[in-house]
């Protein structure tokens, strides 16, 4: 997906140019990649000790595999959210090479990442915001656009837009995806009075999907969730955190209601577990085995009130 990434441009020859007043209106339209990522506290570096009662910590030999899932969960993310709005980055680093009254081209320039393709980004000033997209292009053939988005506001930092990665005209021109079930990727994103919420949701070319949610709230906390729908199976992680890093984390995997299986595990500030439960016996765990469920249908240990903030 890097070769999406406008880091292969041959960018250093627009350097020369002059920016004109009215191209940092159309700047201010982009948003910057770093404003629509997860940091969930499972990327943390902090290491704790192990403990011998049957928890621990996120970091150690008793880490669940039901965290671990949101933090790789949290990477693809961040991986698609390089992929589709990284190149924009640059609109702030060079002047474009045309200037029209409401529009505005940076390129074409050769993609080095993709020999024999130019590439180019397309922005064009709307009465709600603005409309962009990258393109490409085989010498010495027509632009097709891969990336396309939309922005409505003022300014990025303010405003909602949307991307669109077209993976199968990527493909068409024999540009690598990293995943080759993708058919399209589409980004939304929205400032609420206290938090970003992004949106991903990846269409593959079966016709199922997987859908991503996260949300960093101003106050340095933050919730995500994600959805993987293969058609046979269903696959759910919801989680919630504080600015202090204490949050608690549900996974729901199966195929309904009834032949579904449920987990739920909670986390202090120090990133030490004090809660996690589950609704199936699982003698073969290591690190959380479950020999039989109690009255209520759980195999739980350590304290659920201590669970904060609480999942809805």
């Amino acid at each position: 997906m890097r070769r999406l990434i406008f880091v292969a441009l041959v960018l250093s020859s627009a350097a020369a140019c002059n920016w004109s007043d009215l191209d940092a209106e159309f700047v201010a339209g982009v948003p910057q990649k770093s404003e629509l990522k997860v940091n969930p506290p499972t990327q943390t570096k902090q290491q704790q000790p192990l403990q011998s009662d049957g928890l621990g910590t996120q970091q150690d030999g008793l880490q669940s595999d039901q965290f671990k899932q949101l933090n790789d969960a949290a990477t693809n993310i961040n991986k698609m959210i390089d992929a589709m709005a990284g190149g924009l980055d640059l609109v702030r680093q060079y002047p474009p090479t045309v200037r029209e009254t409401d529009r505005r081209i940076w390129g074409p320039f050769p993609d080095k990442g993709n020999p024999g393709l130019d590439v180019q980004l397309v922005m064009a000033r709307n009465v709600d915001g603005f409309e962009y997209s990258v393109q490409w292009r085989k010498k010495p053939g027509d632009f097709t656009p891969i990336i396309t988005g939309t922005f409505k506001g003022e300014q990025a930092s303010e405003g909602s837009g949307e991307f669109v990665l077209d993976a199968d005209k990527a493909r068409g021109l024999g540009i690598a995806v990293d995943d080759s079930t993708w058919k399209t990727l589409t980004l939304g994103y929205e400032h609420l009075s206290d938090a970003i919420q992004v949106r991903l949701q990846v269409d593959r070319e079966d016709g199922t999907q997987a859908s991503y949610r996260h949300s960093n709230h101003k106050d340095g906390g933050g919730d995500m969730s994600y959805l993987d729908d293969t058609g046979l199976f269903t696959f759910q992680v919801d989680a919630v955190w504080q600015a202090d890093h204490a949050g608690n984390i549900r996974a729901v995997a199966g195929t309904g209601p009834v032949s579904s299986v449920h987990y739920r595990e909670c986390w202090g500030a120090d990133l030490q577990m004090v809660y996690w439960s589950k609704d199936w016996v699982d003698t073969g765990s290591a690190t959380q085995p479950c020999v039989a469920l109690g009255t209520d249908g759980l195999c739980e240990v350590g304290d659920k009130g201590l669970c904060t903030p609480q999942l809805p």
